[in-house]
Parts: structure tokens; sequence; C-alpha cells
């Protein structure tokens, strides 16, 4: 990947160099099939929560997805924070997740 021209001067006199990444979302860089593959989780685990649980209406199908969604989060959330604490322990180094 090649670097283009430095475009913005830091005002500590740091060179800004932008690089282009082909289909990447502009805020997080990250690429959509892993928008995608996150969905289809959520959408697999919703569906099977609700043939075990043998759930047939939407509410009910709305809010298993809800759980799963949120079971999601929190999971991400914890993994986030155990990597921030082991980081502060100093048994990991910065960035290592």
């Amino acid at each position: 990947m090649q670097s283009l021209p430095p475009v913005a001067l830091c005002p500590c006199g740091e060179q800004f160099f932008f690089q282009t990444a082909p289909f990447t979302d502009n805020i997080t860089g990250m690429s959509p099939r892993f928008y995608w593959s996150t969905a289809i989780i959520a959408l697999i685990l919703t569906v099977a929560l609700s043939y075990c649980q043998r759930t047939r209406s939407r509410k009910q199908i709305f809010f298993n997805f809800c759980k799963v969604v949120l079971g999601m989060v929190l999971l991400v959330g914890l993994l986030i924070g155990v990597s921030q604490l082991l980081t502060a322990f100093g048994i990991a180094e910065q960035g290592f997740i």
C-alpha cells in the first residue's frame, strides 16, 4: 500500500500520511465482511434460541434477538475489560488484542 503525500501538518510539525484501503469503513477501518458475519451469527443464534424455546410470535423472536445482541455486546465488553486489566497489571502489552 502506498502512502499519499502529506496533506496536513500537526502543530508539533509531524506530517500526516493518509493511506487508502479498499472496501473499508471510514471510521473503524474494518471490512464490511466483519459486519455481515456478525449479523449472520446473531441471526443464527436468534433462530436457534427461538427454536429451542419453541417460540412462534414475532415479539418473542425479537426479544430473543435483543438477548443475543446484548450477550454479544457483553462478551466483547468483557474481553476488552480483561485486556485492559492485563495491560494495567503489566501482564500484557498495550494493543495485544
